[in-house]
């Protein structure tokens, strides 16, 4: 392999035992080898350590104590030596020509310098139905596929996560340079922290093919769908402040702020369903403090006068129930 397509593949993982073989053995039967595969265990306690070293002699093993996804990542990036670099969890799989398609395109315009692709999307808990991740999107039709977008990544990704997984990502070192290494204060949204910052260094291109199988072992606990949302919250806020300068040049303040009341309406919905309405309507409130363009107007009215109805015909019913239920 020439030198122009040298790539370097960045496996975090963390008490993988059970797919770290997959994932690796899924970059071995690539149609263009990566020149480097560096797998970061994260102090795993599980069996993972003994599946590795099945691998020793085809993979880079690096051992470290526990300190997140993030900084197992940056680890990688620091040890990569190709001129391409592509990350891959630990329980997800690559088709065999994800490599080939995605240095194809970059080779096909020199100028962009991150890539990623479709991917279907693996419900475990849903007897592992599979799901196409483009289908999934709001913004489908903006996404102007296999060349570069045609409309700000940073816009694009404020509005909503496109991208999905850092596992469809590959970018080229010269750009990982320079947007630098992951957050490591962000135990959720690390990733779009990250290819927001990158959207600001490079145009990106989207694949339309899916290249990767992606596992999904989400949970539905409430207290982790909310910290989820709270953290994408903290990584916008963050994200817009450190670059408004770029914002305010670029006329991107209304998706900003929409991005943040959207973020405030999806909390409140939580927090209704969880029976803590005095918080939901609060979001809802904080929402359109955010922003009161007609959007969000939009979002408001119906968020808050359906969830409102809801609440009052809610109270009526108990109120019935508890009239008919004869007193012990």
């Amino acid at each position: 392999m020439s030198s122009s397509t040298d790539v370097s593949v960045i496996i975090p993982i963390f008490n993988g035992e059970r797919y770290a073989d997959k994932a690796i053995e899924s970059v071995l039967a690539q149609t263009l080898p990566a020149s480097q595969i560096i797998v970061v265990d994260d102090g795993s306690w599980d069996e993972t350590p003994a599946v590795l070293e099945r691998y020793r002699g085809k993979i880079k093993i690096v051992r470290v104590k526990n300190r997140g996804v993030s900084n197992a990542r940056n680890i990688g990036i620091s040890l990569a030596r190709g001129r391409y670099v592509a990350f891959l969890d630990h329980d997800d799989v690559w088709f065999k020509n994800k490599l080939e398609k995605q240095i194809a395109a970059l080779q096909k315009y020199p100028e962009i310098g991150f890539i990623s692709s479709n991917y279907f999307v693996r419900y475990e808990r849903f007897n592992n139905r599979l799901v196409r991740h483009y289908s999934t999107l709001l913004n489908f039709s903006r996404l102007n596929f296999n060349r570069p977008l045609k409309e700000h990544a940073f816009k694009l990704l404020m509005e909503e996560n496109f991208i999905g997984t850092p596992s469809m990502v590959m970018m080229k070192k010269e750009v990982i340079d320079q947007v630098g290494l992951f957050n490591l204060k962000y135990q959720v949204g690390e990733d779009l922290d990250y290819f927001l910052r990158a959207s600001l260094v490079t145009n990106f291109i989207m694949l339309s093919e899916p290249l990767s199988y992606k596992r999904t072992h989400g949970t539905n606990v409430t207290n982790d769908i909310i910290r989820s949302y709270a953290g994408y919250r903290e990584v916008l806020s963050h994200a817009i402040m450190r670059h408004q300068p770029t914002i305010d040049a670029t006329d991107l303040s209304r998706v900003c702020a929409l991005a943040l009341a959207k973020n405030n309406y999806q909390l409140g919905n939580v927090y209704f369903e969880q029976g803590q309405r005095k918080k939901a309507f609060l979001h809802y409130m904080q929402a359109l403090n955010y922003s009161s363009s007609w959007p969000s107007v939009k979002i408001f009215i119906m968020t808050f006068f359906k969830k409102l109805a809801r609440f009052l015909t809610l109270d009526r019913f108990t109120a019935k129930l508890k009239e008919r239920m004869p007193l012990t």
